[in-house]
């Protein structure tokens, strides 16, 4: 959101954060506490390690904000402007969790799938109820494309 340029904050500051995730310099961030709707306290603690402040995660070690830029060799950067308004203000946290869980969601059900063909090649099960005819039409449309990388999977085991 801060790249859309009408938040503004300044080049600098999003050039900053980004060298925070390229060094792996993860800012500390409680797990509870906010002010209404938005991640105004969980992003407060983000923006105090671009200052130097606050705490951040670097090589396994939770550091002061200041000790882990130092050993990631990131600037303290210095906030103007509406810097510091535009680092608070959104629901940038909430965003990345529900990345996060997206993406986590998405390999646990590639995991299942894996686990299924496995059980349905042990047991010997036939392969008819993975015909995309047979599924075309049902409401969820997700079970085409499951069915779809399981039939991949039996692929990969036949040429093998």
């Amino acid at each position: 959101m801060l790249c859309v340029g009408l938040s503004g904050v300044r080049p600098q500051v999003v050039e900053t954060l980004v060298q925070l995730l390229n060094r792996y310099v993860i800012p500390y961030v409680p797990e509870a506490g906010s002010v209404g709707a938005s991640d105004l306290a969980p992003l407060a603690h983000v923006a105090l390690v671009l200052v130097g402040e606050g705490r951040a995660w670097y090589n396994d070690e939770l550091l002061p904000g200041a000790e882990a830029l130092k050993r990631a060799k990131i600037p303290a950067c210095d906030l103007q402007g509406r810097d510091g308004f535009a680092l608070i203000n959104g629901l940038s946290q909430s965003t990345g969790i529900g990345s996060l869980a997206l993406n986590d969601t998405a390999r646990l059900v590639a995991n299942a799938e894996v686990a299924a063909a496995l059980s349905m090649s042990a047991l010997g099960s036939r392969l008819d109820s993975l015909d995309e005819r047979v599924l075309r039409g049902k409401p969820h449309a997700g079970s085409l494309i499951s069915a779809r990388r399981l039939r991949r999977l039996f692929e990969v085991k036949k040429k093998e």
